[in-house]
């Protein structure tokens, strides 16, 4: 999970941006320097810096509560979490009306994690879901429009929604397959000792992507699940009907 903050930005070239981010873990004092090769008109940068700090889903509003006081007015508050209902809540309660919230999903990426699972054509022609307010003020508006002209600028496909029916879409598109193959798996490792191992042996390419689903991080999908278990109990439920 990563958190965005967009604050100003000061002294960028004219016209381009040799594509650096800025990723700092605010929890654990690390700074990466990641480089993607992407050409950024200097306008978009007036508003600002760019720091990201990954945490687990479950330390977002704690990472966010440790940070917000240091961004400046205007600033945009985003995130690249798989679930935006916890997230649209708990930042907006942090008391800075002056920040724009303004969740966001990018759907890319692998089973791995980390800075070195990143490469450079990562969210082209990716979806990525923004779940702004609905009813926001006229420079609410603006800097939503920002953030979806950065992810295009990106190569992504910006699609914006209500933060829980984003829940709700992405528990039976991503959640509940992530949960199944990771039940799947185990209970392939617990056959494995009845079969003499004829369960890998014989496994087809349908299992492997189960395999592939089940080397996400547990720890990140944990809080996934726990984040989102009423959207992922109500599509549970519709296999009973």
């Amino acid at each position: 999970m990563v958190l965005l903050l967009l604050a100003d930005f000061a002294g960028v070239p004219k016209g381009v941006v040799n594509g650096f981010f800025l990723v700092a873990s605010i929890i654990g004092y690390a700074v990466i320097g990641m480089f993607c090769r992407t050409t950024i008109p200097e306008e978009y940068f007036v508003a600002g810096r760019r720091i990201s700090a990954p945490v687990n889903g479950m330390a977002m509003a704690a990472t966010a509560r440790a940070s917000i006081g240091a961004m400046k007015r205007g600033a945009i508050l985003t995130d690249v979490g798989s679930v935006k209902g916890n997230v649209a809540r708990d930042w907006r309660a942090l008391g800075r009306a002056d920040v724009h919230v303004i969740p966001g999903h990018p759907i890319a990426g692998t089973e791995k994690s980390g800075p070195d699972a990143g490469f450079a054509s990562l969210f082209q022609g990716r979806w990525c879901i923004l779940t702004p307010e609905q009813g926001g003020s006229a420079e609410y508006v603006a800097a939503a429009d920002r953030l979806a002209a950065f992810w295009t600028m990106l190569g992504s496909k910006v699609e914006r929604m209500d933060a829980q029916r984003h829940d709700l879409v992405l528990a039976i598109t991503s959640h509940l397959p992530h949960l199944i193959a990771y039940n799947m798996v185990a209970t392939a490792h617990d056959m494995e000792q009845v079969t003499d191992g004829e369960v890998v042996k014989f496994s087809a390419a349908g299992f492997r992507d189960f395999t592939r689903s089940a080397a996400s991080d547990p720890t990140m999908w944990r809080d996934v699940f726990l984040n989102n278990k009423d959207a992922v109990l109500e599509v549970l439920g519709r296999f009973d009907d």
